[in-house]
C-alpha cells in the first residue's frame, strides 16, 4: 500500500509561496468541470432555479469564468432529455459540454469530459455550489502546481479534506491521470463521486493530499451555502440580491452573513452531507 501524505495549508501559506518559484509549468489545459443535471430528489430542477433573476447554473458559470488560471469551463451532464436545457444554457454562456448516458456515473462523466477536450488539470465543481469563489479556484490551482513541481507523487488539492470553509465553497484540483489510475477500481455507488475517490485508494498512489484550510476569521464549517433544499434557495437568492458586484469574494459573503445572522439562520436546520456521502 502506497503512503498517503496529508498536508494542510492556509491562505497565508499560499500568499507566502510566490507562484514564480517552484511552481510546475502547466503541461496541458486546465479546466473547471461542472457536474450538473436536472434530476434531484430534494429540489427538482435546482440548477436552473433563479437566484436574483438568473438560473443558479448561470450564476455559477459567471463566477468561475472570473478565475484567471482556467483555460476552459466544461459542463458535464447526462443524455437524459431533461438535461438538454443544461446543454443549451451552458453553450449560450460559452462553455463546452460533455453528455454521458449514465446519470449516476458522475466519475465517467467527468473523466470523459477531460478526455474529450484534452484536459490535464481538472478543477472539480458541482452545480449546487453557485457561490464558488474564482479567487479560490486560482489559489488551489497555484497550490496544485506548486506541489506538483516538487512532489514524487500524484497531487490532489482540496478545501474539504477537513471541513473548515462553509459548505458550498468546495473545490478539488487534480490531474486527469489520477482519475485514469483509479477508474478500474471505483465501482457501484462510489462512481457518483469523482475526486473524492482518490482519497479512498492509497494502494493506487503514491498520492500527496493537500488540504487548504480557512483562516480563523473565515472558519465556519457548519454554514450551508449549497443548493439542496427549498430553504437553501431562499438563502442563496437573498445573498445574491445583497451582494454586488456578483463576483463578491467568499470573504465578502461570510462578512455579510456575520453582519446579518438572521440570513444564515434561514437554512440552519438542514443536515449537510459529508464529502463522499451519497
Amino acid at each position: 500500500m502506497s503512503l498517503v501524505v496529508a498536508e494542510t495549508m492556509t491562505g497565508a501559506d499560499i500568499a507566502n509561496n510566490p507562484t514564480t518559484k517552484n511552481e510546475a509549468e502547466p503541461s496541458g489545459s486546465t479546466a473547471v468541470i461542472i457536474q450538473a443535471r436536472i434530476g434531484s430528489t430534494r429540489l427538482p430542477g435546482k440548477v436552473l432555479l433563479p437566484l436574483a433573476g438568473k438560473p443558479a447554473l448561470e450564476r455559477l458559470i459567471e463566477r468561475v469564468k472570473w478565475a484567471n488560471l482556467v483555460d476552459q469551463v466544461i459542463v458535464a451532464t447526462t443524455t437524459e432529455t431533461e438535461d438538454q436545457a443544461i446543454e443549451e444554457s451552458a453553450e449560450r454562456l460559452g462553455c463546452l459540454v460533455c453528455r454521458r448516458p449514465e446519470p449516476e456515473d458522475v466519475f465517467s462523466r467527468v473523466l470523459e469530459a477531460a478526455r474529450a477536450h484534452e484536459i490535464e488539470t481538472i478543477v472539480e465543481v458541482t452545480a449546487d455550489c453557485p457561490l464558488i469563489d474564482p479567487a479560490h479556484i486560482d489559489h488551489l490551482i497555484r497550490l496544485y502546481r506548486l506541489n506538483a513541481g516538487q512532489a514524487q507523487a500524484q497531487v490532489y488539492v482540496s478545501n474539504v479534506l477537513t471541513r473548515t470553509w462553509p459548505d458550498g465553497f468546495d473545490l478539488q484540483v487534480y490531474d486527469r491521470a489520477a482519475l485514469e489510475r483509479i477508474d478500474a477500481v471505483v465501482r457501484g455507488p462510489h462512481r457518483s463521486h469523482v475526486g473524492w475517490n482518490i482519497t479512498q485508494h492509497p494502494e493506487r498512489g503514491p498520492w500527496l493530499l493537500v488540504n487548504w484550510s480557512a483562516p480563523p476569521e473565515m472558519f465556519w464549517p457548519d454554514l450551508g451555502l449549497t443548493l439542496d433544499e427549498p430553504a437553501d434557495l431562499t438563502l442563496l437568492d437573498r445573498i445574491f440580491r445583497e451582494i454586488f458586484p456578483w463576483d463578491a469574494s467568499a470573504e465578502q459573503v461570510i462578512a455579510l452573513l456575520r453582519r446579518k445572522p438572521h440570513l444564515a439562520a434561514i437554512n440552519k436546520f438542514i443536515r449537510r452531507k459529508t464529502p463522499g456521502e451519497g
